[in-house]
């Protein structure tokens, strides 16, 4: 699913290394008259429009109806904006769950750790993060970087040793017999369930 979403389609639906749904509708615009534009606006904005001959007839038909339908104007425009709605929304609540639930973790260590603690060191994170981020993506990853690789080879090394030192039995989730026995089993449980699981992946 990654590779065929994002790999050979999402990575290509770019205007000019710009993505995002805006981006999407701004590129598509300039291929069809699908924006009224200012007059004054126009001479500033370059229109690449394929003549009809190096297109095919389902893409000619398309450009067309998209051209006469203000419905499907509007539903474009409607949909772009809320496009970037959710990924708004995904930018505000994404980090704070991530960093929240990697702060509720000290619990586990200590049980003096208070709940006004952990949100309050889970806000001075967010917004650390957040003054560090306009410097530029860029800068940011390559600070983290050498973070997340050391990280992920401290779960690597406990990984392998509670393996050899613990049950190595634990390797037989891979196998696609036991997920399925488990829905199986389970019912409508265990496919509500599989919404936890995708938490504790992308956590």
């Amino acid at each position: 699913m990654v590779t065929i979403k994002y790999a050979l389609i999402v990575l290509r639906a770019d205007d000019e290394g710009e993505g995002g749904t805006f981006a999407l509708f701004s590129l598509l615009s300039r291929y069809a008259n699908i924006v009224r534009r200012d007059p004054r606006e126009e001479l500033s904005v370059r229109i690449k429009r394929i003549t009809t001959g190096e297109l095919g007839k389902a893409a000619q038909k398309t450009r067309n109806f998209m051209e006469r339908s203000e419905l499907v104007q509007w539903m474009l425009k409607v949909t772009g904006v809320f496009g970037v709605a959710l990924v708004m929304s995904d930018g505000v609540l994404t980090p704070a769950q991530s960093v929240l639930g990697a702060i509720q973790g000290l619990n586990v260590v200590s049980d003096n750790v208070t709940k006004s603690t952990i949100v309050g060191v889970s806000c001075g994170i967010l917004i650390l993060l957040f003054l560090i981020q306009p410097f530029g993506v860029t800068k940011l990853a390559s600070t983290f970087a050498p973070i997340v690789i050391v990280w992920l080879l401290f779960n690597a090394v406990f990984g392998i040793y509670n393996l050899a030192v613990h049950d190595h039995t634990v390797l037989k989730a891979f196998s696609p017999y036991f997920a399925g026995s488990y829905l199986v089993r389970n019912g409508r449980d265990g496919w509500l369930s599989l919404g936890g699981i995708l938490l504790a992946f992308t956590g």
